[in-house]
């Protein structure tokens, strides 16, 4: 596998602490999985994040592409489509004299 992605959803009330001992239980599954199976994993590209508008933990991240902030207002990856459009417009406002 080139990359592995796991998620599980929470109910609100469900406290960060908690939601992260869940998830170092799986990564502890999984890492033994991986030592039984001959497939190690890199320790530096492991991350664990909480998305959450009202408690969120970790830090943004880029999946498929895309940026996702934890607090799931996506301003990073809006703030990304915005610069990539406008030196595109510009472009095609300097070669409009070429269009029919």
């Amino acid at each position: 596998a080139d990359d592995l992605n796991a998620y599980r959803q929470f109910a609100e009330s469900t406290s960060n602490e908690q939601v992260i001992a869940v998830i170092k239980n799986c990564q502890a599954d999984l890492h033994a999985w991986g030592r039984a199976n001959q497939v190690a994993f890199d320790p530096s590209k492991e991350c664990m994040h909480v998305l959450s508008v009202s408690d969120p933990h970790g830090s943004n991240f880029k999946l498929l592409g895309l940026n996702f902030d934890f607090m799931l207002d996506m301003t990073d990856a809006i703030g990304n489509v915005v610069t990539d459009a406008g030196w595109k417009m510009k472009l095609l406002q300097r070669s409009k004299r070429f269009h029919l």
